[in-house]
């Protein structure tokens, strides 16, 4: 499970990683929420990808700026 996250950190990351500080300068981009639940496989899936988990269980994972 502990791969599972690590790998599914570094994807966010890569995601985080690209985003502005501002969007649309309008609005501060100050803080992302991510929630994913745990596959039947042990994987980690974004909630609501439409993908279909076995039984229920998630992490919720909080992003701020530095």
């Amino acid at each position: 499970m502990a791969e599972e996250v690590n790998l599914f950190l570094a994807q966010i990351e890569g995601i985080l990683e690209k985003v502005p500080d501002e969007v649309g300068g309008k609005f501060k981009f100050a803080e992302f929420t991510v929630s994913a639940e745990i596959s039947a496989k042990g994987g980690l899936v974004l909630m609501g990808t439409g993908v279909e988990a076995a039984g229920k269980g998630g992490l919720t994972f909080k992003f701020e700026r530095k």
